[in-house]
């Protein structure tokens, strides 16, 4: 199992740069889901390991909604090797 870390983008959405060590979140949609700040920036990212539970959405979603939630990992001539791994689980209430 890993044990190593990548460090986290921040909470202001920001853009992936590579050869930079972050990890970070994005989300959008075509339709009738409003996605929160920060993760509603296009082509940024953001994540904050002081937010257990970050909030996408809190709307309520109608018939034939969808939404793309993007994650990135970039590291650095500086990262040390190994394995690295994580867990994303994604809520989903029934309105």
């Amino acid at each position: 199992m890993g044990g190593n870390k990548i460090q986290a983008i921040g909470e202001t959405a920001s853009v992936s740069k590579m050869a930079t060590e972050q990890f970070g979140l994005n989300a959008k949609t075509d339709n009738n889901i409003t996605i929160l700040a920060p993760f509603n920036s296009k082509d940024q990212f953001a994540f904050s390991e002081n937010i257990e539970q970050p909030t996408i959405s809190t709307n309520i979603i109608t018939d034939n909604s969808s939404a793309t939630i993007s994650a990135i990992a970039n590291v650095s001539t500086e990262t040390e090797p190994g394995n690295y791994t994580t867990t994303l689980t994604h809520t989903i209430y029934a309105n």
